[in-house]
Order: C-alpha cells, then structure tokens, then sequence
C-alpha cells in the first residue's frame, strides 16, 4: 500500500540543516540517515502534537522545538531508566547471589537426604539383622545349657553304670579267672607230671645231694673227674625238660637254649662284655673248659628264673637237678587259691592270666554276637 506523505520541512537542529518528513508511522529525517526518530503514537505527540497543531505551527518554528524537548526528555528518561535498571540490579546482585546460593543448597540438600534416607534405611536393615542375631544367639545359649544339663545328667548316669558294670565286671571275672586258673592249673599239673615220667629225676642211693636224670647221674656244678659223655647228655635232658617248663608256664626266658641232646647249646643275649660268640656249649669235649662252666651257669639261672615266676626261692644256684626237682614238685602239687578280681591287684596278674582274660572276654563276645545274629534271623 502506498504511504502518502503528510508534510515534510527544513529546520536547523544543533546548526545543522535537515530536512524532517512526518509519514506513517513516526518522523525520519536525514540526518541520522532517514531512520525512525519518533514514533507517531509517543506520548509526547499525544500530548502536543495533532496534525492540526504541527498544520498550523510548522511554519514558525515551533514544533520543530517541541520535538527536540521531546527527544531530549526521552534521553533524559532512556539515561534514567538505564541507571534505575543499573541500580535495580546492583541491588539485586547480593539476592540473585542468594538466590543461586539457594538453589545449589537446596539441590545439595536434597541429595544429602536421599542419602540420609538411604542411610537410615541400611541402618535399619542392620539393626534388624543385630536383633535376628541376638535372638538367634540367646536360643542357642537356651540350647547350650540345655545340652549341659543333659550332659551332666548323662555323665552321672554314666558314671553309676560304670560302677554297676564295674561291680558285675569284677564278679565275672573273678568267677571266670577262677574257673580258668583251676584249670590251667590242672592241666600244667598234668604236662608238669608227665614230663616228670618222661625225664624222672632221682636221687643217687650213695650221695646225698647227687641226682640223676632218666637214669643219667648229672654232678652239681663240679664234673672234675667225671665222664664228659655222660654229662654232656645229662645237660641235653635237662636243657629239655627247661625248655618245656618254661613253654608250659608261659615264661620265656631270658638265656635261650637249643635242646640237641649231647650237643645242646645256650646262648646269652644280654650280657656286654661278650666279644666273641655269644652261644655256649652245654658239653666240654673239644671246648674250651671256661664257655662250658658259663653255659652250666646260664641253665642254673634259667632254673633260677622258672622257680621265681612260681614263687620259690633258690638256695643254691648249683644245685641243677635238686633245684628242678624240687620246682617240678611245687608245681604238681601246689592248690588253687580263688582269685578275687579288684582295682587293687589287678597290676599284679600274671601274663598268662592276662592271656586267659582275654580268651574268655572274646568268648564272651563271640557268643553274644552268635546269640543276637540268631536272633535278628528269628
């Protein structure tokens, strides 16, 4: 649409020729290169300017100066209105920095409580876990002496069948030590005696304290003079008949010996200041006399030691066949004392009671386990 102009006059503003040219929708002029100064709907031209007034005045100057006041007016408040924005904001500066100051406490303190919330949530949860275990723990102390009680009662239970069992124990195997002794005794008494008719010892008729053995004189310890042959097999029939002593009372002994009639040997395994061969011969033809004197002395101590096991003192050691006469006779002839079983002499058994205990006890058990396995069958 084409703008038609209104007016448009020549004035001097700050001694400078300009040409002004009102047109819709304000004033423009040259002298800031044609641009919009003044707008047609500013208060100043409501208030001064119609087109009637500036028609009539425009010619003698007076518009022209209304519209500098103006202009001038408005710098006046465009400067005002800058420097009340200017301290407007450096009054607000301190609050704006309160403000943002503000905005980071708050996003700061919202996350410190969401930790807080996390926090007391995990405190929570561990201190119902403290009270799950303290429950759990004052059960299981509930429990524990619970156990001690029953344990206690237990131990005495315990200890009273201990002292029943303790009681019927030694009862039985006093009765069943008793019973066995009599018969081992028995029945050494039967080997002892046969051994006594298959090796008879009997006195010789000349001599007081001189014996011969299934008819073979054997002198105590002292065989100067006398038959080397003949000695050499009375020393092979009593290092026999030793050998199965001692097997039949269950004694070993500390000097073996090997029964070969005549040529019978014995050896000594403890002795340390042998250096040379340790086994004596038990004859003196082609030895040298001293290891057959030693050997002599070795088959007195083993008679030494049969008749100690049994109780029998030995009143002289050289004494070969009155000594094993005499042990052969206690033996035959000795009674069986019944045996009582108690904590006080049960050091004191023998190893061959030993041995019959325990033979009875797995009796025992033998036939209990036979009895229960019939009865599991039934």
């Amino acid at each position: 649409m084409r703008q038609k102009l209104s007016i448009a006059f020549k004035f001097r503003f700050d001694n400078v020729s300009t040409t002004l040219i009102e047109s819709p929708p304000g004033y423009y002029t040259s002298l800031i290169g044609g641009q919009l100064i003044f707008p047609l709907n500013y208060i100043a031209r409501t208030a001064f300017l119609n087109q009637e007034s500036v028609n009539a005045a425009m010619p003698n100057g007076w518009g022209l100066n209304n519209i500098e006041n103006c202009l001038i007016d408005m710098k006046k408040s465009r400067d005002e209105v800058i420097k009340n924005i200017d301290q407007v904001l450096e009054r607000e500066k301190a609050k704006l920095a309160l403000e943002k100051e503000k905005s980071s406490s708050e996003l700061r303190l919202s996350r410190y409580r969401s930790e807080i919330a996390d926090q007391n949530k995990a405190l929570e949860e561990d201190r119902q876990r403290i009270n799950s275990l303290r429950e759990n723990i004052r059960l299981r102390r509930i429990a524990l002496e619970d156990a001690r009680s029953r344990y206690q009662t237990g131990n005495e239970y315990l200890e009273e069948s201990h002292k029943i069992l303790g009681r019927a124990r030694v009862d039985v195997l006093s009765e069943a030590l008793f019973v066995t002794t009599s018969k081992l005794c028995a029945r050494q008494k039967e080997l002892v005696a046969d051994l006594l008719t298959i090796y008879p010892i009997e006195q010789v008729q000349s001599e007081n304290f001189s014996f011969k053995i299934l008819g073979v004189p054997l002198p105590n310890s002292v065989f100067t003079g006398c038959d080397e042959e003949q000695v050499a097999t009375a020393l092979g029939f009593t290092c026999h008949l030793i050998n199965m002593l001692a097997y039949y009372l269950g004694v070993p002994l500390k000097f073996p010996m090997t029964p070969m009639s005549s040529k019978s040997i014995i050896r000594d395994p403890i002795s340390t200041s042998l250096s040379s061969s340790r086994q004596f011969p038990l004859y003196s033809k082609g030895v040298d006399r001293f290891r057959f004197e030693y050997a002599v002395f070795l088959l007195n101590k083993n008679i030494e030691q049969l008749m100690n096991s049994q109780g029998l003192l030995v009143m002289d050691l050289r004494h070969t066949l009155p000594n094993l006469k005499y042990l052969i006779l206690s033996l035959i002839s000795r009674k069986v004392v019944p045996y009582t079983y108690t904590s006080e002499n049960k050091n004191r058994i023998k190893p061959c009671q030993v041995t019959i205990l325990r033979c009875y006890v797995r009796q025992r058990k033998s036939s209990a386990c036979i009895t229960q396995t019939k009865k599991e069958k039934n």
